[in-house]
């Protein structure tokens, strides 16, 4: 059981009031700042708050990939709110823990939802997908920051019935809690250890101290009918149950990065064909640490046979972690064989090992490091199989089988499917221990924190080429060595520096490492632009003759880094709301321009574009538009179209270093629909009726009689 997480200053807490009727209790919580149109800036509230200041207290490595992903982190705590949103939840019915005044649960809803978000986040993390993960677990945090709330723990069918208070305390806090540096910042206290809890318990544990507060009698029907933000009692209450929600939030983290301490997040794919398991599991490696090269130019490649041996040699799958465009793929799963593959022209270096132990494999996924075994399907040892081992703990080994179990049936096939030690061992007999381990070279660079323009500064890279595993088979030394600097425009090679150097002596044997320099000078500061070094070398290696014939290949691999100096521009482009001329009623084939103010306050503005439809969105035609300097916006213009043509559209900015900003078209100012033109009898009504009443004005003007004499006169 948690102790009671004490504040020495006085802190404020949220309070969302609750609809009440016959039907399920609908309860707003903590202010998420309004809502996101894009995930990647998400809106500051009382919610992204909670979260954010959780990861304060948990250790660097427990807290790396949450930071990694930090705006989804973020956006993910409005989700429980927000129904509209593509990935939206909305279940705001579901966010609430009730107690009998007996101290009994009586309704663990919102428990039940912590738990939900925790437990999905932990499947897409073991299943590579971890921005995913962090997006749940920050909407995970909103469920349980949400029990901090009185609200979220009264109600009309509760023994406290309903409260009084909802917008007024939420606003107030709203106001103070906008940013990380928020005003409640000096109210924060650690509670001085980490513990492990699941999500539910956090969140039955925070409702029951709201409900409750067994230390100091302040329950929630005394918060309610107290409400008085200049009351120092009430605000300390406020500060100590919201103070309680931080921790908890940080406890279930640290409970989640204990889970996944001993799992890599590669990524999952199933095998495209039902003879495809090596191929598959070398994608899975490929995605981990770059590019996800298509499955049937690896099989290609690895001279994959299908009917009747279905299988993948263990040789040509080190050779297809080796190929680059210095080969020509040799197998019969293509139409035509490929030079390198298309996403990728260097290849990575691998090595295949025999004989290694259970700590061996432990200490390679500790490492980061995924390895490709090759095993028994099932425990009838009738056919090999190719897995990736991701993980472990103190009972099972954890394996990426790309066996595709829900449509082909079988024992086993999936993420992250568990094996005990036993059974692990046994399947893994199958092949004499053998793994195959790829990654590419390492790059690790040092540049200076800041550069002055005109001025010489130097970038170091270290280059590692990766070491062998035990009792590898062959290591592959490199020849030619060399690596290359790619530089953005606004920096350039000092005089008398080349861009492409010799590593070392030109060899490098696996595990050894060199440092590669160069002396740069930047025109400008900051950049805003990307520095890339790719580090290369050649490795020959050979396959032997089964089906198809052996043959010796010569190979370029090495590895690539790209690196900014300075600060990173990671924000994108800012647009404003659009306007069009006309901006009333457009006639048949009237041309529209659309005019729109857009900022960029790091690197700047690069690119804007109008795309359009008018088949609802099932084509879209781009316009780049143009820089007004006398307006200080961005125009375009839509081409006329016909009467009745409804055309929508949006913009689409870009600044120098590549951030992308995107107003969606939905809003309606982004849609209008052509006027149908007139009939040509209600055009010659109106001509008629224009030129009778234009006669008799000229009428009245020359006589002096009453309109009903010149009547009397026409009849």
């Amino acid at each position: 059981m948690h102790a009671k997480k004490l504040v020495v200053a006085v802190f404020i807490c949220t309070l969302f009031s609750a609809s009440m009727g016959n039907s399920a209790l609908r309860v707003f919580g903590w202010g998420n700042g309004g809502y996101s149109t894009t995930p990647d800036n998400p809106k500051y509230g009382t919610h992204d708050w909670i979260a954010e200041h959780a990861l304060d207290w948990l250790p660097e490595a427990e807290k790396q990939f949450i930071l990694e992903n930090l705006a989804i982190y973020l956006y993910g705590t409005e989700l429980p709110d927000n129904k509209n949103a593509p990935d939206g939840i909305g279940d705001t019915a579901k966010h609430h823990v009730y107690f009998y005044a007996n101290g009994t649960l009586q309704d663990d809803s919102g428990a039940v939802r912590a738990q939900q978000e925790y437990e999905y986040a932990l499947s897409l993390y073991r299943t590579g997908l971890v921005a995913d993960a962090v997006k749940h677990l920050g909407a995970m945090a909103h469920y349980i920051a949400d029990l901090a709330v009185f609200a979220h723990v009264m109600g009309s069918k509760t023994d406290w019935g309903e409260e009084k208070h909802h917008s007024d305390y939420e606003d107030y806090v709203g106001r103070k809690t906008s940013s990380y540096q928020g005003e409640f910042n000096v109210f924060l206290q650690f509670d001085g250890a980490l513990e492990t809890i699941t999500a539910y318990d956090a969140a039955v544990l925070l409702a029951y101290d709201t409900t409750f507060d067994p230390d100091g009698g302040l329950t929630c029907v005394w918060m309610d009918n107290n409400y008085n933000w200049s009351d120092s009692t009430f605000l300390n209450r406020c500060g100590e149950s919201l103070n309680l929600a931080v921790n908890l939030v940080a406890d279930v983290l640290h409970t989640f990065a204990l889970e996944i301490q001993h799992h890599i997040p590669v990524p999952f794919h199933y095998q495209v064909e039902d003879y495809y398991c090596g191929p598959a599991c070398l994608e899975m490696v490929f995605d981990y640490y770059g590019e996800d090269i298509d499955q049937y130019e690896i099989a290609d490649v690895a001279r994959t046979i299908g009917e009747p041996d279905y299988l993948t040699y263990r040789d040509e799958l080190r050779r297809a972690a080796h190929f680059s465009n210095l080969s020509t793929s040799m197998g019969g799963e293509l139409e035509y064989n490929i030079m390198g593959y298309t996403l990728r022209s260097l290849g990575y270096a691998a090595f295949e090992s025999t004989g290694m132990s259970l700590d061996d494999l432990k200490r390679y996924v500790d490492m980061g490091k995924p390895l490709i075994l090759l095993m028994c399907y099932n425990e009838s040892h009738m056919y090999g199989h190719y897995r990736v081992l991701v993980g472990y703990n103190e009972t099972h080994f954890f394996l990426h089988d790309p066996w595709n179990k829900p449509e082909w049936g079988g024992k086993y096939g999936g993420p992250s499917i568990a094996f005990n030690y036993t059974t692990f061992l046994d399947l893994w007999n199958y092949s004499g221990h053998w793994a195959l381990y790829v990654e590419p070279w390492r790059l690790n660079v040092s540049a200076p924190a800041t550069v002055t323009p005109g001025e010489p500064f130097k970038v170091n890279v270290t280059i590692t080429y990766p070491e062998p595993p035990p009792n590898a088979v062959e290591t592959y030394p490199a020849s030619a060595c060399n690596a290359t600097i790619f530089l953005p425009a606004t920096v350039r090679l000092a005089d008398g520096e080349t861009a492409r150097k010799t590593i070392g002596a030109g060899v490098l044997h696996a595990g050894e490492s060199a440092t590669v320099s160069w002396t740069l000078v930047a025109s400008t500061y900051p950049i805003w632009g990307k520095i890339a070094i790719e580090a290369e070398g050649l490795v020959s290696g050979r396959v032997g003759a089964y089906v198809h014939p052996a043959y010796e290949y010569t190979d370029r691999v090495g590895g690539r880094i790209v690196f900014t100096v300075g600060p990173e521009d990671t924000t994108p482009p800012t647009i404003g709301i659009p306007t069009r001329e006309p901006a009333g009623d457009v006639q048949p084939f009237q041309n529209v321009t659309v005019m729109v103010n857009v900022t960029d306050g790091e690197s700047g503005v690069a690119n804007v574009i109008l795309s359009f439809t008018i088949d609802g969105g099932v084509t879209w035609e781009n316009q780049t538009m143009t820089f007004n300097a006398s307006t200080g916006l961005y125009e375009a213009f839509i081409r006329g179209q016909e009467a009745g043509t409804t055309v929508r559209f949006k913009i689409i900015a870009y600044d120098v270093v590549g951030n992308e900003a995107v107003l969606n078209g939905e809003q309606p100012y982004c849609v209008y629909t052509v006027i149908p033109e007139l009939q040509p009898i209600h055009v010659l009504a109106c001509l008629a009726i224009t030129s009778m009443l234009i006669g008799i004005h000229k009428f009245r003007k020359a006589k002096t009689f009453p309109i009903s004499a010149c009547l009397k006169r026409i009849k």
